[in-house]
């Protein structure tokens, strides 16, 4: 049971972070509200941003 809360626990943070790169590319959105909406913080989102780019 564990394995399968913590497989649960990872797909949730993947979809905050999914969320959190559509509200930044929206530019509706301050990062502060962006951090405070899904737990995202500032330098997680601009290395996910930074390694997106450069794929």
């Amino acid at each position: 049971m564990a394995i399968n809360g913590h497989f649960k626990m990872m797909k949730m943070a993947i979809n905050n972070l999914k969320n959190a790169i559509a509200m930044y590319h929206s530019g509706y959105f301050t990062l502060m509200q962006i951090k405070e909406q899904t737990d995202i913080s500032k330098s997680i989102l601009y290395r996910s941003l930074n390694s997106v780019e450069h794929q």
